[in-house]
């Protein structure tokens, strides 16, 4: 063999060989399920056998990539790349190992191609979740066994504070919403959820089917609402008291003893009050509604004024 050529054959062979260096990054477990939203799945980095450090990570993608092994560091028409990697949280760890958890609004049931890029090279492994029919789920409260419920509690609100529930863009599957068991609304795609109830506990629930009419996830939570608190005044016969609106109202209605003062437009900033003179003695009841033109939100706010 010549010189020239044995020096060729060494520098193919060590680029070779630090090729091999580089493409010998893997994960263990390199393939995995998730089962329910609630799951966690923890997995190393591996290089040559020995787990990385965490700064050696560079991103993690999770997609369905149909033309090759590896994510194109700029997807293209021809690449047939979707990213997916909204449907999960990828937390690195001091240790080196990445801890994945379904993200509850987003997560989608299917098969997803994990990348993880580090600086010798790339590693690759399956996400597969199948979360809603395939295996039983854990039981939650008020949950049936054979579906999945989803795990949220509602606050306590006051009355005329808008009940708002947002699960996320789903354009699959049809939704039915109940309040204390009466349908209140259903419709494909409906994943969202406003509603006002009156003073008390409701029942707000949801259906979801898919598109073979099969119940794929359901909910039950209670939404408690408390009334505003009475204020109360004591106040001599003839004297004035005057009473403000809370800011930040667009619509204020003021009533005396049930009858309308004034019904006026403010702005957001502005302030609406109503000055009262107490011409007889007795217990009279002043009332503010306050209403939001943007979030649909409102007060009725009373004070109960007992005059000597």
């Amino acid at each position: 063999m010549s010189l020239s050529k044995h020096r060729a054959f060494i520098l193919c062979a060590g680029l070779f060989f630090s090729m091999s260096l580089l493409a010998d990054v893997t994960l263990s477990p390199k393939n995995f399920e998730l089962s329910y939203f609630s799951d966690t799945q923890k997995i190393v980095v591996l290089h040559n056998g020995k787990p990385i450090l965490p700064g050696d990570i560079k991103k993690i993608v999770a997609g369905v990539f149909k033309t090759g092994n590896a994510v194109p560091k700029k997807v293209t028409s021809g690449t047939h790349f979707s990213n997916y990697s909204h449907m999960f949280d990828f937390t690195t760890n001091d240790n080196g190992s990445i801890t994945i958890t379904p993200v509850e609004s987003q997560l989608q049931i299917g098969k997803y191609d994990l990348y993880v890029y580090t600086r010798h090279g790339t590693a690759t492994g399956v996400i597969d979740a199948h979360l809603e029919g395939s295996i039983p789920p854990r039981p939650r409260r008020k949950a049936s066994p054979s579906m999945f419920s989803h795990d949220f509690e509602l606050p306590e609100y006051l009355y005329g504070q808008v009940v708002s529930i947002d699960l996320g863009p789903n354009n699959k599957r049809t939704y039915n919403w109940y309040i204390n068991g009466e349908l209140k609304a259903s419709g494909l795609g409906l994943s969202s959820f406003r509603t006002w109830p009156e003073v008390g506990e409701h029942e707000i629930s949801f259906k979801a089917t898919n598109a073979n009419g099969e119940l794929v996830s359901a909910w039950t939570g209670t939404a408690k609402v408390a009334a505003e608190p009475v204020n109360r005044k004591t106040v001599k016969k003839g004297k004035k008291l005057t009473f403000s609106a809370p800011a930040g109202y667009t619509q204020v209605t003021w009533k005396y003893d049930g009858k309308v003062l004034s019904d006026e437009t403010v702005e957001r900033t502005g302030k609406s009050s109503q000055t009262i003179k107490f011409k007889s003695k007795g217990t009279h009841t002043v009332i503010c509604h306050a209403q939001g033109m943007e979030n649909g939100n409102f007060r009725v706010i009373t004070w109960v004024v007992n005059v000597k």
